[in-house]
């Protein structure tokens, strides 16, 4: 196990106030609910340099990812924000490149298999038509569907986002080795590898990725990806100073 610096309590800059949203997977209607619950948390509070930073996986699984996108992308021209790439929009990213994608039944079996199938209908394909593509052309035939901007803000997402003495990441990290030799796809990917690590690590790790069933406070990391898709609960952590403090938004039925 790589060991950091001596433990302490991990601090956010001073001046800035964090919150950090989990894995959103197409439920826009509580992405809507948090957004209201995370501006009206920072309203309750003194005045600082606020910054939204979003885990990755926005889409796929839940019913409305182009909605998400849509939601946050408008979100971002009032609020400071940053967008992590999660191992979803990865995917998706290889199966619209025309050289990784075009004739790959490998990454339109992925595609579906990891809840795809309702990005592509969120971006208006005709369930017909989507249901009667070969998986060998499901890239080259969804390309027309989403907006260039939608693809050229999945492009331009950030791997991790360092702050003082946190490290946000979507998957987590690769507990033998230093922040700046990380295998950046692995940061999406990674798992139990991690998340059953002890830690210290070099940073305060904040992530998602693997669900649980609340929030997942640890001494060295804090998980949140609360499952939105499936539990109706979506997950947020707040971060100013040495504290930490958490706000979800959920509906009584998903």
């Amino acid at each position: 196990m790589l060991r950091g610096k001596v433990e302490q309590s991990p601090r956010i800059p001073e001046g800035m106030r964090v919150y950090a949203v989990g894995d959103v997977h197409g439920r826009q209607d509580l992405l809507e609910d948090l957004l209201c619950r995370l501006v009206e948390d920072n309203a309750r509070r003194p005045p600082a340099q606020v910054l939204y930073i979003f885990l990755g996986d926005l889409i796929d699984r839940g019913p409305a990812s182009a909605g998400v996108v849509n939601l946050v992308l408008d979100f971002a021209t009032r609020h400071d924000c940053r967008f992590i790439r999660g191992n979803h929009e990865e995917v998706l990213l290889q199966l619209l490149d025309e050289e990784a994608g075009d004739g790959s039944t490998e990454l339109a079996r992925m595609f579906a298999r990891i809840g795809g199938r309702q990005t592509a209908l969120s971006y208006g394909v005709p369930e017909p038509l989507y249901n009667g593509w070969n998986f060998d052309v499901v890239g080259e035939m969804m390309r027309p569907f989403i907006a260039q901007a939608h693809i050229d803000f999945f492009l331009a997402m950030e791997e991790m986002i360092v702050l003082g003495d946190y490290i946000f990441v979507h998957a987590g990290i690769d507990p033998t080795l230093p922040i700046d030799a990380q295998d950046l796809r692995k940061t999406r990917w990674i798992r139990t590898a991690f998340t059953n690590a002890a830690g210290p690590f070099e940073k305060y790790v904040v992530h998602g990725h693997s669900i649980t069933s609340g929030v997942d406070m640890h001494p060295h990391r804090c998980g949140i990806d609360t499952g939105a898709y499936r539990s109706g609960i979506l997950s947020a952590l707040g971060c100013e100073g040495a504290a930490r403090w958490t706000i979800q938004a959920s509906t009584p039925e998903c």
